[in-house]
């Protein structure tokens, strides 16, 4: 059975957008809101609540000013909104060191709090009780339903530490992933501090850290070729994790699947202790991103974009520039269907849902007025 993708959207000259592969529809604004103050505020992800509210995540260069009531502590904070079904604000929480704080993403918890997850360069200052490792590392703070701080970690190596995703796991743990170009930190005496146990394989590799329900590592992991590879999404399986990203190296050290163009998507799937248990890359000759990964009735939906024509694992060519890419795959990671979706000559897509009715969400945005097919 062939997965259903709902859409529906506007597209002005650049835009944000949702859309349907049976339809293009325009949909009718309930409300809007803008948030923030004097300064640059970045939305990077948002969740819907219980009680249809939802909790949007970013960060912050205001200070207190226009409708943000919170100080800021640096340069970026975190900056949390939870607003109700009407778009009301109930609460807006500020974190942050001296330095610039990236929260890039969010998930509810079973006690009905918030785990953040993002990225920092601060040092211990402000809220950030933690002193970093390196350039930047993972920022990972639990909070309860109001947005107060139950706990925190940082986590790193001497180099650059990207946080992309954090979920909560089925044992009240949490699983993060990101990239990273870091080796392990050494003291004087050449022991290791920090929490990162393995050398980097090239430029960037995926990094996946798990911890405890109270923000304990219970094991951390490295994988990665020669090159660049930056992990984007992971996704809870029944029996471990898939995590997934793009990829530009050859195949060398944990890459034993085939490039396949300039950036392939790259998929590992994992067991609950990090080991792997397979990989697979897609795309063609060009660019692929990958930017989320969803479950299907039949196994797995890949979204991103590509500029790549056809190939053994894209049947649904580019032809336009850069396009909208979908990809179903099994639980093995076998190719089901994939197709392209072209809105104009630079097509990316950043987000990817899954509704109540079993079909999916896509947003994202385009560099043309014209609508392809």
């Amino acid at each position: 059975m062939r997965t259903n993708l709902s859409l529906s959207g506007i597209l002005p000259c650049i835009s944000l957008f949702l859309f349907s592969i049976d339809s293009l529809s325009a949909q009718e604004i309930e409300w809007q809101q803008v948030l923030g103050g004097v300064h640059s505020e970045y939305l990077y992800d948002v969740k819907p609540t219980p009680d249809y509210g939802f909790l949007l995540a970013g960060s912050s260069f205001s200070e207190d000013s226009g409708n943000k009531s919170e100080k800021g502590q640096g340069d970026l904070d975190y900056f949390l909104w939870k607003m109700d079904e009407s778009g009301k604000m109930e609460w807006q929480k500020v974190f942050g060191g001296s330095g610039s704080d990236y929260l890039y993403s969010a998930a509810m918890t079973s006690e009905g709090g918030y785990i953040l997850g993002g990225s920092s360069d601060s040092p211990v200052s402000g809220d950030k009780k933690d002193q970093g490792f390196g350039n930047m590392d993972f920022w990972v703070i639990k909070i309860d339903p109001q947005g107060k701080e139950e706990w925190q970690i940082t986590l790193g190596g001497i180099g650059n530490d990207q946080l992309q995703s954090i979920r909560q796991t089925p044992d009240g743990g949490f699983i993060i992933g990101g990239s990273s170009d870091s080796s392990p930190v050494k003291d004087e005496k050449g022991e290791t501090i920090g929490n990162k146990s393995e050398e980097t394989r090239g430029s960037y590799d995926y990094w996946v850290v798990k911890l405890s329900s109270t923000g304990s590592v219970e094991w951390e992991k490295t994988y990665g070729g020669m090159f660049s590879d930056q992990l984007k999404s992971i996704l809870i399986t029944e029996d471990g994790y898939l995590v997934g990203g793009t990829s530009n190296s050859l195949v060398s050290s944990d890459k034993t699947a085939e490039n396949l163009g300039m950036g392939d998507f790259w998929l590992i799937k994992i067991n609950q202790k990090g080991e792997e248990q397979w990989q697979k890359t897609y795309g063609g000759e060009g660019d692929e991103t990958l930017s989320n990964i969803l479950k299907t009735e039949n196994g797995f939906l890949l979204t991103g974009s590509s500029n790549s024509k056809t190939s053994e694992t894209k049947k649904s060519g580019s032809t336009n520039g850069t396009d909208f890419w979908v990809i179903e795959i099994d639980k093995e990671g076998n190719h089901i269907w994939d197709n392209s979706y072209d809105f104009g000559q630079w097509d990316v897509l950043v987000s990817a849902t899954k509704s109540e009715d079993n079909t999916y969400l896509l947003g994202g945005y385009a560099s043309t007025e014209t609508l392809g097919r």
